[in-house]
């Protein structure tokens, strides 16, 4: 076997280079492997644990061997298309293989682009269909478990592939609705969600679970009428059987998508009766004034103050709350977003005790204390708050009386009627997806499911439908449930002298002995009768 051939000098100069471009797929080197001079070096090539690795060791086998073990080698190549590596061993050309700045490019953006590419069958029979992926390519992209992954694979694959690529795969990302994607690329169009909005969206992601309507709201086709998701991204979540699957899987494709596709959210949101859910993302907003410091200290410290403070978690104590607060372009504003049930009445209780104010100066005003800085104060307007509280969330009790009420009326004599939705404020689309399930019992169920993620004034208004239709068995339920005493075990109630108790569903105080008076303070409240009423 010869110990020099014609290409061991191209090996030796592009060694570097070769390693990083040869993709040794397993069709590759098994063909390779049916050559008598190569044999029993393939079979040490593919011991071998990474890909540059294998490279390594079958460029040292091809070197010490026959040229026409390598010109096997470069025709093999070309087979599975990686003519731009059998051009640099043939001709000594290797202006094809991919270029250092775009490899640079990939392999630095690599976490970005593995958090926000969709590497959807669309892209990827978009690159075949450019001679961009083999099937083979394709097959190993789409074995891997999660999006994170198969993106991780295809920007591997890329790597290895002629320096065209690279314009292909923007070009796919555009043709597949994902400029955002390739402005990571290209540093041009849409911007991918700014990762304040993302964590956003995975604080928020229970609530959004409990209240979000993707389907029955039309809220999914005006989102694919603004180009905000893919129609891939649309059938997607239709293919999820519950309001709640498809709720989740919307807020985790939206994860991946562009600013502009978050912001045609909130306003589709406002647009199909979901301003409730819209102001829990939104949130409350307000001003920071700077106390004790010039005008044009003022001007300088909010410029500083937002550079520092932009786009990060302001007050990280408010997240046991459910609160999360960001500065914002323009001037020192200050959102409060309220995911949880109760964060509202919470940042309300807080911002007027002035414990705002003090976590704020406490946390961010020492930055600022070489300008004159005094204090830091936080101004929310009234109608602020006045606009949120207006559109709260249903609370979790009601919820849990809705729920109560399906199990225990829908499959009954309860039924749903034109009448009573009318009653309500809903939607033709959402009386239809009522009226069009095909059991009683599914009608009723899709009510009051659909109530529960309205906001929390629907639960009042479903009560007086009920009663306006006779349906006074399920009004009573969800109102004397909502209004009945609490419970308490034996050992906490006493029993005046000269009194009884008596199990009732009426809930009315007859008779104190003796004109006896309960106590002011902490008590408890009991159900009292006489000896005649027993």
């Amino acid at each position: 076997m010869a110990q020099n051939n014609g290409y061991s000098d191209r090996i030796a100069k592009h060694y570097r280079l070769l390693v990083r471009c040869i993709d040794p797929s397993e069709q590759l080197l098994m063909e390779l492997s049916f050559d008598e001079r190569l044999k029993e070096g393939i079979s040490w090539v593919e011991k071998a644990a990474t890909d540059d690795d294998k490279n390594a060791r079958l460029l040292k086998t091809l070197k010490s061997n026959s040229t026409e073990a390598v010109d096997k080698f470069i025709e093999l190549l070309q087979h599975y298309e990686q003519h731009h590596v059998a051009k640099v061993l043939r001709l000594d050309d290797v202006g094809g293989v991919m270029s250092e700045r775009h490899l640079e490019l990939m392999r630095n953006k690599k976490g970005e682009l593995c958090k926000y590419l969709d590497p959807c069958v669309d892209l990827r029979n978009f690159l075949e269909s450019f001679d961009v992926l083999t099937r083979n390519d394709s097959a190993r992209i789409k074995c891997r478990e999660s999006d994170s992954e198969m993106s991780d694979e295809l920007l591997r694959i890329l790597e290895r592939k002629p320096d065209s690529a690279f314009s292909s795969l923007i070009e796919g990302l555009h043709h597949t609705q994902q400029p955002h994607v390739a402005f990571i690329l290209t540093g041009e169009g849409d911007r991918p969600i700014t990762d304040r909005n993302c964590r956003l969206l995975d604080k928020s992601r229970c609530e959004l679970e409990k209240h979000l309507e993707p389907i029955d709201s039309n809220l999914l086709d005006e989102l694919l009428k603004r180009e905000a998701i893919s129609e891939r991204d649309y059938y997607r979540v239709r293919g999820k059987r519950s309001t709640s699957e498809q709720s989740i899987c919307l807020v985790d494709i939206l994860k991946r998508r562009s600013q502009r596709a978050f912001d045609c959210f909130v306003e589709a949101l406002k647009d199909t009766r979901q301003q409730h859910v819209a102001t829990m993302i939104l949130g409350v907003n307000g001003t920071v004034t700077l106390s004790d410091i010039s005008a044009e200290e003022q001007a300088a410290a909010e410029a500083d103050t937002l550079r520092e403070m932009n786009n990060q978690d302001l007050l990280q104590p408010l997240h046991a709350d459910g609160i999360y607060s960001t500065a914002e372009y323009g001037s020192i504003k200050i959102r409060f977003s309220c995911v949880l049930a109760g964060s509202l009445t919470k940042l309300r209780e807080l911002y007027e005790k002035g414990t705002i104010d003090e976590l704020l100066d406490e946390q961010h005003g020492h930055k600022f204390a070489g300008r004159g800085l005094q204090s830091m104060k936080v101004h929310i307007s009234p109608s602020e708050f006045e606009k949120a509280e207006s559109c709260a969330l249903m609370t979790s009790e009601h919820r849990h009386l809705l729920q109560s009420a399906a199990d225990r009326f829908a499959a009954s004599s309860f039924r749903v009627t034109q009448g009573l939705l009318s009653r309500l404020s809903l939607c033709r689309r959402r009386q239809r997806a009522i009226l069009s399930q095909p059991t009683e019992e599914e009608k009723s169920r899709r009510l009051f499911d659909i109530v529960s993620r309205q906001a929390d004034s629907a639960f009042q208004q479903l009560v007086d439908a009920l009663k306006e239709t006779d349906n006074l068995t399920v009004a009573n339920h969800l109102h004397n449930e909502h209004h009945a005493f609490p419970q308490y075990p034996p050992s906490a109630i006493t029993v005046l002298p000269g009194s009884t108790m008596k199990t009732t569903n009426q809930f009315e105080i007859k008779h104190l002995p003796n004109n006896q008076q309960v106590s002011s303070g902490l008590y408890i409240l009991f159900l009292v009768v006489s000896e005649d009423n027993r």
